[in-house]
């Protein structure tokens, strides 16, 4: 075998009993070196089937390569815990970086709970004869399947979970490195794999089910500098996928499924740089601003929100860089969304915002003012009528808010890029 060591990327090649190649993984990523097996992870990596057709991956996934056994074992992150997928082939080779191995079509599947159903019985059958499987073949593959199962009752390692939570601690570690380091590609890989588990975790708070991992939790405070410091860019509208935007998603998840220290540490990351004279900070801060709109602890940062909405408005009135001004009129956008309640309740915040929207639909370039217009309409969905005082003050505005509409309609300047 190959001398290989952690932090190594191969790709991986299934194989099938006649010799063609029936799967192949463009990256695993060297995580543990054992005696008897090797552990390799990846997330959203390029598949080509024998077909022709290429897929990616989407959950993490933590390898299991066996040097003596013949199966192989895949644990996988999903949103309702750990899954297994097992499939039962020839003991792993490693030829020029390439992991190897032949599959032989069943495959047991290992649920959260411990149960388990054996897959594709009738394709073993039909290979078995098409292939023509000897007799001493087919017994070492039952054989094993066999203790492949045993090792599922009994929760031998890998089907333990702390095993497998451990690895996906090894993977972790392994993405915060790669994005720390310059290779854009790479890091863009290591993000999708935090964006994942991110995903997972913010859709099981938002659906109020028990979260059985808190990765995301246990690991901010590493995450948080390398955000920060991508947050950083002069690419402010790039329509490719960058570390900026990947940084911004993953923070934006990260509000989500975290403790409000995390949102904490975003709010000081924002004050020390909103208001500063270099737009590349001042943008980092906005982003982050933007990030956290949407986080669970809405009722933490409501009254944040509320005094930080002047501040933003200005971001756009103001001579600033139409980066800070596109960025400011977003962020508007998304408060009188999320916390649009809170502003009608203040009523003289309200009418000053209400005011500033009104007045400014034909004084911007169309991108900001779409978003002027989604805000009022945000605002125009909060009120409730015959309750709040703030139908009043809607009403008085009517006739301005056709007006400003019907000069918006006939005035080509607010539609120039």
């Amino acid at each position: 075998m190959e001398n290989i060591k952690v932090g190594d990327k191969l790709e991986i090649h299934c194989y099938k009993h006649n010799g063609k190649l029936h799967r192949q993984w463009d990256e695993a990523v060297v995580l543990d070196i054992k005696d008897d097996y090797i552990v390799f992870g990846n997330k959203h990596t390029n598949v080509i089937d024998s077909d022709g057709k290429v897929w990616k991956t989407k959950e993490p996934a933590i390898m299991f390569f066996f040097k003596d056994r013949w199966f192989n074992i895949i644990g996988q992150l999903k949103e309702y815990g750990i899954y297994f997928y097992c499939n039962i082939a020839t003991p792993f080779l490693i030829d020029e970086h390439v992991i190897k191995y032949i599959d032989y079509d069943l495959d047991l599947r290992v649920f959260p709970n411990g149960s388990f159903k054996i897959l594709d019985r009738v394709e073993y059958k039909y290979h078995k004869k098409q292939m023509h499987y000897s007799s001493r073949l087919d017994f070492i593959l039952k054989y094993e399947l066999g203790n492949l199962i045993d090792m599922v009752r009994i929760k031998e390692m890998p089907f333990d979970r702390e095993t497998i939570e451990n690895y996906y601690k090894s993977l972790i570690e392994f993405t915060t490195v790669i994005i720390s380091k310059d290779e854009v590609q790479n890091a863009l890989l290591a993000y999708e794999i935090w964006i994942s588990i991110g995903t997972i975790e913010s859709d099981r708070i938002e659906k109020k089910q028990i979260i059985c991992h808190q990765i995301c939790d246990k690991a901010y405070n590493k995450l948080l500098p390398l955000i920060y410091n991508n947050l950083v860019s002069d690419q402010f509208d790039c329509d490719e996928w960058t570390k900026q935007k990947a940084a911004s998603y993953l923070l934006a998840l990260l509000s989500k499924c975290c403790n409000f220290d995390l949102v904490q540490n975003v709010i000081n990351y924002i004050g020390l740089y909103i208001e500063n004279t270099d737009t590349n900070k001042k943008y980092s801060a906005l982003l982050a601003f933007c990030a956290i709109v949407e986080t669970v602890h809405h009722q933490n940062i409501a009254g944040i929100v509320k005094k930080s909405i002047e501040l933003i408005v200005r971001c756009v009135t103001d001579q600033t860089p139409d980066s800070i001004k596109d960025m400011g009129s977003l962020i508007l956008e998304r408060i009188t969304k999320y916390y649009g309640k809170e502003i009608i309740e203040d009523g003289p915040l309200f009418e000053n915002l209400f005011r500033m929207f009104i007045s400014s639909l034909t004084q911007y370039k169309r991108k900001i003012v779409i978003r002027f217009i989604n805000s009022l309409h945000n605002l125009v969905r909060q009120v409730e009528y015959n309750e709040n005082q703030s139908t009043n003050i809607l009403s008085g505005y009517m006739n301005d808010i056709l007006s400003q509409l019907l000069n918006l309609a006939f005035t080509k300047n607010a539609y120039n890029s």
